[in-house]
């Protein structure tokens, strides 16, 4: 057991990439964004490990006491990463459900809400979702979106037609297609 215990702090002590857990940070909490990236960590364990941990750690700071009459929103991007389990994937709803009495909004960002839709845990956490944003799918996912989300026949074949830039969007009281054009300096961030 210990040698499996130090194999697993191997990860986080050495001078991979894994090594940011093993300090404290240094992220100031008065800046109106923060932004944690991902791209630099190899592989799927670690990369979700990463995201486990850092998330774990948000949900510790904006849980507090101090922070609770201040909105946040934390966005998550590449979602399915904790659909595909039902611990984290339960981890996320809680979020989604609890986060509501500290004032937190969580936005979950996926290219495969497939892997949501899978799952029970994974249907809790797109229905704990007020607001979703439906853009282009293959026809069969279009298609099963469309039925778990009792949208029309017209829905799916939009969803599987539509081009960079449009979208359905449904909130709790609305469905709305919708054409996006970003302003010419928005280009750059869009683009990137």
């Amino acid at each position: 057991a210990t040698k499996s215990l130090a194999d697993t702090m191997k990860i986080i002590t050495d001078e991979k990439s894994m090594a940011m857990f093993d300090c404290q940070t240094s992220i100031d909490f008065n800046n109106k964004i923060i932004g944690i990236n991902f791209k630099d960590i190899a592989g799927e364990f670690d990369k979700f490990y990463a995201m486990i941990n850092v998330l774990t750690w948000i949900w510790s700071k904006f849980s507090n006491y101090k922070y609770k009459n201040i909105r946040k929103r934390v966005i998550v991007d590449e979602g399915w990463y904790f659909a595909r389990s039902e611990k984290s994937a339960d981890f996320l709803e809680g979020i989604a459900r609890r986060g509501r009495k500290y004032r937190i909004s969580l936005c979950i960002a996926t290219q495969q809400i497939t892997e949501f839709l899978g799952s029970v845990s994974g249907k809790a956490v797109i229905n704990q979702c007020a607001t979703k944003i439906l853009m282009k799918q293959e026809p069969t996912v279009a298609k099963e979106i469309a039925e778990y989300m009792n949208l029309s026949t017209r829905c799916h074949e939009l969803m599987a037609s539509f081009i960079p830039g449009q979208a359905i969007l449904r909130s709790e009281s609305e469905l709305v297609v919708l054409n996006v054009t970003p302003f010419e300096f928005e280009w750059p961030y869009v683009t990137t």
